[in-house]
């Protein structure tokens, strides 16, 4: 059992390495206003309001 683990960790580790090669491509879309949540008339101002405070720091 012991001799299978050393090569598994190297194949893992190889892997791991391997991985640091390939990078995704990063970009950002761009933002369509009508998606925004503040421009919809159906969202009540308590739901924003709550919003707001919890997510738009951050999001």
């Amino acid at each position: 059992m012991k001799r299978y683990i050393k090569p598994i960790l190297y194949a893992v580790l190889a892997l791991a390495v391997v991985a640091q090669l390939f990078r995704p491509e990063r970009t950002n879309p761009p933002v369509s206003a009508e998606l925004d949540l503040r421009a919809d008339p159906h969202v009540r101002k308590e739901v924003l309001s709550i919003l707001q405070r919890a997510c738009f720091d951050c999001h």
